[in-house]
Parts: structure tokens; sequence; C-alpha cells
């Protein structure tokens, strides 16, 4: 039995340390920490044009051969982590993917509790690993997310149908990539960026 706790500290007006810490076989440790800061009022990123970008990424790989590749390299995604439902792949551009993803039929109903749900980052997460330049390096499967540097929303995580994602760097063990939460439309519902993953 593995005990978790979570603990949230404001250290001054608009900042809070939050930690993650895990006690087992009676000892304790942190898994995850971040420093969250109160964000201002930001303008609405420019929309994509949904239609361009389909067509500049016209190679589709369905979510479920992805996740066969990641079980080969260790990775077992159970059902509430299905949400990937394609990588969409340029055919002349190597640092850009277009992912279709949502939340599972099965955990839909707890989108409502969070701001973006756990598992529809990760759907987008898991695109950034099936990127062909990781993929080529033999990687991509073992890729976990390692850290963020900032999440921003800009309107109901419910809407976000696409990941769209740029590898900004890479190493031989990690990468670096920045994707932006676009919805149905091509508009920015979120972003991440400086997302780090690695082994």
């Amino acid at each position: 039995k593995t005990t978790v706790g979570a603990s949230a500290t404001v250290t001054s007006p608009g900042v809070v340390r939050f930690a993650v810490e895990a006690e087992q076989e009676a000892e304790r440790a942190r898994r995850a920490s971040a420093v969250l800061h109160a964000g201002e009022q930001e303008d609405h990123p420019p929309a994509h044009d949904i239609a361009a970008l389909l067509a500049q990424h016209p190679r589709r790989v369905d979510g479920d051969e992805l996740r066969q590749g990641f079980d080969k390299h260790g990775l077992q995604y159970g059902p509430a982590f299905s949400g990937l439902a394609a990588v969409l792949i340029a055919e002349n551009s190597v640092d850009t993917v277009l992912a279709e993803v949502g939340l599972p039929p099965s955990i839909r109903s707890q989108q409502t509790a969070y701001n973006v749900h756990p598992a529809l980052l990760d759907a987008c997460f898991q695109s950034v690993a099936a990127h062909p330049a990781i993929q080529a390096a033999g990687i991509g499967g073992l890729m976990l997310p390692l850290g963020v540097r900032r999440l921003r929303t800009h309107g109901p995580a419910r809407d976000i149908r696409y990941s769209y994602s740029r590898v900004i760097r890479a190493g031989a063990t990690w990468v670096e990539a920045d994707l932006e939460l676009l919805d149905e439309q091509g508009a920015g519902v979120g972003a991440v960026e400086g997302l780090q993953m690695g082994r």
C-alpha cells in the first residue's frame, strides 16, 4: 500500500508551492512539485485553420497502433489513458505533429472536476512521444513527462480536440516541446510550453 499526500503553501501573494509526496515502506519521497503563479489576463492566441493543418499532416497513425508500440517498450496504457485517437504526421516537416485527442467515454463524467483533465493532457503528451524524429531515435516509447514550464488555458478544456506539437529541442534521451491545444474549429483552448519528456 502506498500513501500519497499533496500540499500547497502560499509563499507570497499569487504564488503557491505545490508538492506531491508518497510514503512507501516507511520512507517518504517527493514525487512531483510545482510553483503556481496567478496569471495575468492574456490575449486569446490566433486560431489555426484546421483544414490546412490536416492537409499539411496527411499521414495518419491510429492511437491503438501507437499504444501497441508503447507497450513493446514497457508502457502499458489502460482504458482511461486511451484519449489519443490518432497522430497526423507531416510529410515534409520534421518538427510538428497534429494529434486528435479527447477524453475516453469511461471518464468523461470526471471532466468538470478539473480545469484540464490529467488523462487528456497525457493524451497530448503521448503524441509528442510519437513524433517521427523521436521514434527514429528509438526512444519514443520510453518517453515520460518530466516537467512543464508553463500551462495556460484560454477556454473550456472539454472543447480540446487537437494537440498541435512542435519539438523545440531533443537529445539522445530527452525532448522539449511546445503544444497548442485546439478546439474543433482551430481556436486555441490552451497551451503547454516547455514540456520536458525523457527516460
